[in-house]
Parts: structure tokens; sequence; C-alpha cells
């Protein structure tokens, strides 16, 4: 048997990321979400924190670049884990690609700057 040496040289860091998009009740996922219900995001690092103007959930529109801001107030819940949201009835329907921007770090502590996550995929709002 060989000798194996290990150095650990510290913790990964884990960043925004968003796994899921489901529109609820439907539960479909990662394909459209409808103006007017409620959207549930999954992955990590999600909750919505910090002081900067710029945190939040926004859509862009892929065809024109508008960028939408979902208000605070239209958030149901607000996790690390999970954010749930009421896509506004005024959101014209179409592709957009979803944002988040956050200072949040862990349960005790937020980055002094915001960070964005874009999700890869688009999203059909219907």
């Amino acid at each position: 048997m060989e000798d194996v040496e290990v150095n650990v040289r510290g913790v990964a860091q884990v960043k925004t990321c968003i796994n899921t998009v489901r529109e609820l009740p439907n539960g479909i996922i990662n394909e459209t979400i409808t103006r007017g219900n409620a959207v549930e995001l999954k992955g990590t690092k999600l909750k919505i924190a910090g002081d900067s103007p710029d945190n939040g959930i926004k859509l862009i529109n892929s065809a024109n670049g508008e960028v939408i801001s979902i208000p605070p107030e239209r958030m149901v819940t607000n996790f690390p884990k999970n954010i749930v949201f009421i896509l506004p009835e005024s959101v014209e329907p179409g592709n957009y690609q979803l944002e988040i921007t956050t200072q949040y770090s862990n349960a005790s502590t937020n980055t002094k700057q915001s960070r964005t996550y874009r999700l890869s995929s688009i999203v059909k709002v219907v």
C-alpha cells in the first residue's frame, strides 16, 4: 500500500446558487411561472439580507433588457435555502432571466459588498 498525504487547505466557499424555480401550487419546475402565483426558489445562500439598495430579486426581460424588481412586500419567505415570493400580475409575459442580489453570508454575518447570482436558464412568464 502506498503512502498517501492529505493537505487540508481550508473550507470551500459556497456561493449563492439557485437550484430550482418552482411555481406554486402546480409544482412546475424550471419552466414557466404565472403572474399572480407564488414562486419558490431553492438553492444555497439565497436569503436576501444586508442594507444595499441593490439587494433583492430581479427579473430581466430577455427581449428588451427591462429589469423588474420584486418588491420586498411580495416575499412570503426569505430563508438561506428557500425563498417564496408572489409574482406581480403587472409583469409582462415573456422570457426572463432571474437574478438574486444579497449580502447574506451565514446566520450571523453579512458580506460588506453585495453578490449577484443569475440563473443560467430562461424562465417563461405566462
